[in-house]
């Protein structure tokens, strides 16, 4: 009886120890799924329920805020996939952490919990990663608290409130997305620069192209500005993240380095050119000149990247797959890579290549000569066949061989002409001595364009634009459209969300089809076309490709000249 008395006395006395000590952290049982969550439904259509939950019955029935995917919770920050980036890959410390778990948790809080709450989605993702404080990343301010400092921190404890619990890889998830947000800002820093550069430079850019100044045409210079809105989100947008991202830790992985890298860029430009065609639809009933264009690029190219991150950090299905592209398998966090070279300072590199200003150029060269005084040049690329080391005749078409040599290429064994001509029904009567033998109509209706000796090689003035890459740019456009002179918008200038646009924009950059567009063709069509005009039976269809025809197989009936083809 006694020793009865002894054991239940000590039994009692562990209890109530047991009562007040705090438990080491154990394994969380499995948690449930959201409740209304159908087998096999898409997140989209239980926020379908969710809505109808709130309807009938003024509650989010299918928010479980203690709902979470997997064991990410239970990670620890004195884990080697924290402590030991150094020698261990991104994609293997991503995986470690389990962090695509964390971030589908983080995606289900914001759908079924907050979204319908109408939480801005970076304040759903920050509280539920625990990082509250650093949550601004929807704002561009150069000094906001959506920042890369976060460090590790887990919260699974008896303490902790389950629905608050997270593991190790909540840092690297914040980190990631922050990291997006650090890019897209230098990369709308470097835009800025260059725009200053390209206002800074615009007498001497009229100096060299049309030297004796640009005449109004509001037509022109709108499809101008059209297309160096879509620079950004294009030919730029590809260029500077195919810069950026190789010097991310996870892309100098020689085994993922450049599908990933193409899949990733083409993530993030894509997303920039949805945005990009709302600006466009925005400018298209402007009254649109020169000056407007050139005092208006800064903003034409930050105010996209503005709407960019706006949209990308908005919470929408569609943003939320491009980040999930962007992020995944830890292409934004440091780790262990296959190159011993440093990084280097990317952005300086995209400013110093000038490929903002090459970009501009390209397009905004052959524009301006058809806003040439007193008589607009119509360029055009004449091809002259086969074979570069033969007497191509040219002469004949040409005052004299100093007319076209600046123009003259050779690419791919192939002979091509830069020239131009006027429009002969509008110089009527007041020729210049500049332009009498066309006056005349003496042989000779094809003329250089001024500047072609400025950029015969790389100038920096012009952002290393050279004839070459005018030459090459227009004849892949052309080819790419059949061979057929499409100048008036009804083709689609680029589109990277397409992957073979996009693979033409990562390998040729401004050379690209659809980047320039300047009409290709024979230099007897050419001559044929600028001896006649444009009012002397061309039909209106071929005028914007003037002096080429748009399709070449269709001929036509000149009132003068006869019939082309002849």
């Amino acid at each position: 009886m006694v020793l009865l008395s002894i054991v239940l006395a000590l039994v009692g006395l562990l209890t109530s120890t047991l009562a007040t000590v705090t438990l080491p952290m154990r394994d969380p049982p499995p948690l449930q799924g959201p409740p209304n969550l159908l087998k096999g439904s898409d997140e989209k259509l239980s926020r379908q329920q969710i809505k109808r939950d709130i309807k009938n019955t003024g509650d989010v029935a299918a928010c479980d805020k203690e709902y979470r995917t997997g064991t990410w919770v239970n990670h620890e920050c004195t884990e080697k996939f924290v402590t030991d980036p150094l020698y261990i890959r991104p994609k293997v410390r991503w995986e470690g952490l389990e962090c695509a778990a964390a971030w589908n948790d983080a995606k289900i809080r914001w759908n079924f919990c907050d979204r319908p709450n109408n939480t801005s989605f970076s304040a759903s993702v920050s509280n539920f990663l625990k990082y509250v404080e650093v949550r601004a990343c929807r704002d561009l301010a150069l000094h906001n608290n959506c920042v890369l400092s976060a460090s590790c921190e887990a919260r699974h404890s008896m303490l902790d409130a389950k629905e608050d619990w997270t593991g190790a890889g909540a840092y690297l998830v914040w980190n990631s997305l922050t990291q997006v947000l650090a890019l897209i800002k230098n990369y709308q820093s470097s835009l800025r620069q260059a725009a200053v550069e390209v206002q800074n430079k615009k007498n001497k850019f009229v100096d060299t192209f049309a030297p004796q100044g640009h005449r109004p045409d509001d037509a022109i210079w709108l499809n101008v500005l059209l297309t160096l809105i879509l620079i950004p989100s294009t030919t730029l947008g590809t260029l500077f993240w195919k810069g950026a991202l190789k010097d991310l830790d996870f892309f100098k992985d020689k085994s993922l380095a450049l599908d990933l890298s193409k899949d990733t860029s083409q993530a993030l430009v894509s997303a920039g050119y949805i945005i990009t065609k709302t600006f466009i639809e925005k400018e298209t009933a402007k009254e649109v000149t020169f000056d407007y264009l050139y005092d208006n690029l800064v903003s034409k190219w930050t105010d996209q990247i503005d709407q960019l991150i706006n949209t990308l950090f908005s919470g929408t299905d569609e943003s939320l797959q491009q980040l999930s592209k962007i992020i995944s398998d830890g292409k934004m966090i440091a780790g262990a890579t296959d190159r011993s070279e440093g990084t280097t300072d990317h952005t300086e590199a995209f400013l110093q290549e000038k490929l903002a200003e090459r970009a501009f150029y390209a397009a905004a060269i052959p524009s301006v000569w058809k806003m040439r005084n007193p008589y607009a040049s119509y360029p055009v690329v004449l091809d002259l066949g086969p074979d570069c080391n033969r007497d191509i005749g040219s002469d004949k078409y040409f005052r004299s061989k100093e007319n076209y040599k600046q123009g003259w290429i050779c690419l791919d064994g192939h002979n091509y002409i830069l020239a131009s001509t006027y429009e002969r029904n509008n110089d009527g009567p007041n020729c210049l001595p500049e332009f009498y033998p066309w006056c005349l109509n003496l042989p000779g209706n094809l003329f250089p364009l001024p500047g072609l000796d400025k950029i015969i090689n790389p100038n920096e003035t012009f952002g290393g634009v050279t004839v070459e890459d005018l030459v090459a740019g227009a004849v892949n456009t052309w080819k790419r459209s059949g061979k057929m002179n499409i100048m008036d918008n009804t083709l689609e200038v680029i589109n990277p969300s397409n992957k073979d646009d996009f693979d033409d924009i990562w390998d040729h950059g401004i050379r690209a089809p659809g980047n320039i567009r300047i009409p290709v063709c024979s230099v007897e069509e050419a001559d044929f076309l600028a001896k006649d005009g444009t009012t002397n039976g061309l039909p209106d269809e071929n005028r914007p490709s003037f002096p080429c025809l748009r399709d070449p197989n269709k001929g036509y009936e000149s009132t003068y000249w006869g019939t082309w083809p002849n």
